[in-house]
């Protein structure tokens, strides 16, 4: 019986230690509905006289600042000519818990059509100050042949 009582300790400890260490996203995020945003998507343009024959990227940033009390989330896609499409999609708000990334809010992002570059704003009203965050999206295009580029803000304090 206590051989039994021992092996059933230890095989917990295992799970709740590969539970602990794997970095997985907090369970909590299951009992938490994610905000679903809307993204403001304007047009710009590309300034330089660089051109190649397929699709590249000459601008993929994130950029996080305050305004009324709201984090605020600017990511602009520009590519080096024309594209059918130019978009960000897939945007995700992550708060740090503990040790582990929560997604709080997304947004699908948006593109436009026949110009080479993109902005998109996403306004997060619940960010709490003093917390840290990460925001994460794909950017994509299409010149001559359609492409994706992930992107990550990498964390930082919201302190603004």
């Amino acid at each position: 019986m206590k051989k039994g009582f021992k092996s059933f300790i230890a095989l917990l400890m295992v799970v709740v230690m590969s539970n602990v260490l794997c970095g997985k996203v907090s369970a909590a995020a299951e009992n938490k509905e994610i905000e679903q945003l809307q993204a403001q998507v304007m047009e710009v343009h590309n300034h330089s006289d660089f051109s190649a024959l397929s699709t590249d990227f000459i601008t993929a940033s994130i950029s996080v600042s305050k305004i009324n009390n709201a984090m605020y989330i600017s990511i602009t896609t520009i590519l080096n000519d024309t594209a059918s499409i130019v978009g960000v999609k897939d945007i995700v708000i992550w708060h740090k818990e503990g040790g582990n990334w929560v997604a709080v809010a997304t947004s699908s992002g948006g593109s436009v059509n026949q110009t080479d570059g993109m902005s998109c704003v996403v306004t997060y009203a619940n960010a709490i100050q003093g917390d840290t965050y990460k925001i994460t999206c794909t950017h994509y295009g299409n010149v001559d042949e359609y492409r994706e580029l992930k992107n990550d803000s990498g964390e930082f304090k919201y302190n603004f």
